[in-house]
């Protein structure tokens, strides 16, 4: 949404003849125009908040078909290639 779009849904199709009619054109284009804004917002914080909730799911390490699971207590590198083994 931008300037040009708010102005395109701002005008008045019949001729305003007095301020009270200029008052309720106003008020009823510019609710018009703060519940789209907040239908935009909604649906830009839902969007924003499923990419962050699948970016901090934690990774699953990929074990190949066949291959031993790491005991616990044994070090095994991150995926991402995070920081190396720790010193002994």
């Amino acid at each position: 949404m931008n300037l040009g779009f708010v102005a395109l849904v701002l005008r008045v199709s019949a001729p305003v003849l007095s301020t009270r009619q200029a008052i309720e054109a106003l008020a009823s284009k510019l609710g018009a125009v703060a519940l789209l804004l907040g239908a935009f917002h909604l649906a830009n914080v839902l969007v924003l908040s499923r990419v962050r909730r699948r970016r901090t799911a934690p990774a699953r390490p990929h074990i190949p078909h066949g291959a031993a699971a790491p005991q616990a207590g044994q070090w095994t590198a991150p995926p991402y290639g995070g920081p190396t083994a720790p010193y002994a």
